[in-house]
């Protein structure tokens, strides 16, 4: 009971730099539907990811997520991602 939905990794001009090491796949979204979380979809996904992103000659994945997305900031690291670096924004005129 499911579907996944996929789409080839490609560099990005948004995520060079610091933001995409060296030979790095990039997973720019992913989600769960919420009947499903807390079954383990989120953990197979993710797996998924890290063993397709080897099995292409990748040898790290980079991710990027809001740290008020719960969710995200609890399934990422779990899976062993860790921080690399803060990024900050200001809204103009504030």
């Amino acid at each position: 009971m499911g579907s996944a939905v996929g789409c080839p990794v490609a560099r990005s001009g948004a995520h060079a730099g610091l933001a995409r090491p060296e030979h790095a796949g990039l997973l720019s979204f992913a989600a769960v539907l919420p009947a499903a979380r807390g079954l383990g979809a989120g953990r197979a996904l993710g797996e998924a990811v890290l063993a397709w992103a080897a099995s292409q000659g990748f040898d790290r994945v980079a991710t990027d997520w809001r740290t008020t997305n719960l969710l995200s900031s609890r399934a990422w690291p779990a899976l062993g991602f860790e921080e690399t670096f803060l990024r900050l924004h200001r809204v103009v005129g504030y």
